[in-house]
């Protein structure tokens, strides 16, 4: 029951949210490149084939029904950020721990903005990465090779993951061969959809994703430019790997500063920032994610009502306007006066607080032994939400197949028209990355009386993420108690200890 109740608790938080705000420049995106997808054109993405197809049935789904026009290609990365939620609970180490961190996650303001108000897809790729974490912990043939078709599925979500896989392998032999061969079906599997659909990636788009992941968009970050994002990257995961060679650190913590390292050193954009949270609580580091998401969070809420952070922003204000009966609740334009303290929190709080902790877990790495403390529960039980997403997610691929085809000016112009339920206006003017591009803001900033000063949607926000950040620092009572790893068969059915491994103490 609470592991139905976590899971409840962080979908609805997130539909709300992601049905009221209308979202950043990446909503109009979505409906920008299924308009090139409908004109028999390519997308331009550093990815691999895969989010064609939920932009179709999202586009699909909002054309065709009176949902809040966003809303549909927000739910896949809000319903699989629920399913994190729900993992957290299922591998934390006994039954206060799994509440609890199930709820920090639930409540987590990061991965909240990202996924229901930005929206991106970033927590597909981080769930199946953290599933195939806490698959590893199994030790079977059959969880090891579950664990290699989640990395795939990671991989496949955002080629991010794929670096890890040196670190994801297991030891043994049987280990190794049974990872691999869960590699091999699911890629396979894949590998015949996309021949079926004339979609094979060539050696072009393996070299467009590497060169993105070298140079890409930076938005923030340590004010220097990095010579190869990607170089950084792969050096972080080069000294973390060896340290797990020499038993130094565990697997977990490794993936985990892989993380740290990437956005302490690689420049960012919003996204980035939720990458850490799931990774972070996994790991038991509550106070660094206490921290962290206080000088995210607050960073991310100013990021969406600023017209300039470090370059113009005028494409993202749309994100926190609401639908017209709320309109009066989405935020006012900020006093240009808290500009430096942005750009503090996004340049230097951010990036600096994960190169600390990368600091400080390189040098505990030589002065504490390595303790580990994981339950693993049963593999049904991590099998089944992935089995329940595909079951809902293939549903509603075959709910579009159904439907009539749909058009590019018949798209077009429902689209725009179901734009006009939120409280926004058109926009083309300055504090714009690309001049004379078309998009939509709040009124709220371009109307001093359309929304109140305190009483708005950004400042419930600041104060959700300070709420937040305090409940990660509270101490655990179960920490308080000692546990090592007690049976947590009545917080998730089936859950047994692992007494194979141990647990970090937080930070």
């Amino acid at each position: 029951m609470k592991r139905l109740a976590v899971f409840a608790t962080a979908l609805a938080l997130r539909c709300t949210l992601a049905a009221i705000a209308f979202g950043s420049v990446e909503t109009i995106a979505n409906f920008r490149d299924t308009v090139r997808l409908l004109s028999g054109f390519k997308i331009a993405a550093p990815y691999l084939p895969a989010v064609e197809l939920w932009l179709w049935v999202g586009s699909v789904i909002s054309y065709s029904t009176n949902l809040p026009v966003s809303f549909a290609h927000k739910f896949l990365p809000v319903f699989f950020d629920a399913l994190i939620a729900l993992l957290l609970f299922d591998a934390a180490r006994d039954a206060r721990m799994a509440l609890r961190h199930g709820l920090l996650y639930a409540f987590a303001v990061v991965p909240i903005i990202v996924c229901a108000i930005q929206p991106q897809w970033d927590s597909v790729f981080v769930y199946f990465l953290l599933l195939a974490l806490v698959l590893l912990r199994d030790g079977s043939t059959r969880g090891d090779a579950c664990a290699g078709a989640a990395w795939t599925l990671s991989v496949i979500a955002k080629p991010l993951a794929g670096p890890l896989i040196i670190l994801l392998v297991p030891r043994t032999w049987r280990g190794a061969r049974a990872f691999v061969g869960g590699v091999a079906v699911t890629s396979l599997v894949y590998g015949a959809i996309l021949a079926a659909n004339h979609a094979l990636p060539g050696p072009a788009d393996f070299v467009g994703i590497a060169s993105y992941a070298s140079r890409g968009v930076l938005l923030f970050g340590l004010p220097y430019r990095p010579w190869n994002r990607l170089a950084m990257v792969l050096l972080t995961l080069a000294v973390v790997t060896a340290l797990h060679a020499w038993k130094k650190l565990d697997r977990e913590t490794c993936v985990l500063l892989y993380f740290a390292g990437a956005i302490a050193f690689s420049g960012l954009c919003p996204q980035y920032l939720m990458w850490l949270v799931p990774f972070a609580l996994l790991c038991g580091r509550e106070r660094f994610v206490a921290v962290y998401s206080l000088a995210a969070g607050a960073f991310l809420v100013f990021f969406y009502q600023c017209p300039v952070v470090n370059l113009p922003n005028g494409e993202n204000l749309g994100a926190l306007a609401l639908l017209r009966p709320l309109g009066a609740f989405s935020p006012p334009l900020p006093s240009p006066a808290i500009l430096p303290f942005v750009r503090f929190l996004g340049n230097l709080a951010v990036p600096l607080l994960c190169l600390g902790l990368l600091a400080f877990e390189l040098v505990r790495a030589f002065t504490r032994p390595t303790v580990e403390d994981h339950a693993t529960p049963r593999l049904r039980t991590l099998v089944a939400p992935p089995l329940l997403a595909a079951l809902i997610f293939g549903a509603a691929t075959l709910w579009a197949v159904l439907q009539p085809p749909l058009r590019v000016e018949p798209f077009i112009l429902r689209m725009q028209r179901k734009i006009g339920a939120y409280d926004v206006v058109r926009w083309n003017g300055p504090n714009m990355m690309q001049r004379g591009s078309k998009i939509w803001v709040a009124r709220s900033f371009v109307d001093p009386n359309a929304a109140h000063p305190v009483a708005n949607i950004g400042m419930l926000l600041l104060v959700w993420t300070a709420l937040a950040s305090l409940a990660a620092l509270k101490k655990n009572p179960a920490s308080l108690a000692g546990g090592s790893g007690a049976s947590r068969t009545s917080a998730a059915a089936g859950s047994l200890p692992d007494s194979r491994t141990t647990a970090t103490p937080s930070i």
